[in-house]
């Protein structure tokens, strides 16, 4: 991905917002391009999803989604991104 560094050669900074890109976070109707502003917090990472149940867009992250029944398995599984860009 042209302008993209790989998540798992290299993570931001901590705190530092980013441009996030998932494959999985494509959705045709609200996020065609499957980009997420996001920023990683030590050993997490927190994005802001959208959340059909609520129509509304949230911050997710490990911290608050895993031990959450009100998260889909789908969700827990999709928090980090693939690849991230400076924003």
């Amino acid at each position: 991905m042209e302008g993209y560094i790989d998540y798992n050669e290299q993570k931001p900074a901590d705190g530092v917002e980013v441009i996030c890109f998932n494959p999985k976070w494509i959705d045709e109707d609200v996020n065609p391009k499957g980009v997420r502003i996001g920023f990683k917090n030590e050993d997490d990472f927190v994005t802001a999803h959208y959340w059909w149940y609520k129509d509304c867009y949230m911050t997710i992250s490990h911290s608050e989604c895993d031990d959450n029944d009100a998260f889909s398995e789908q969700i827990k599984n999709n928090i980090e991104p693939t690849h991230w860009r400076p924003i």
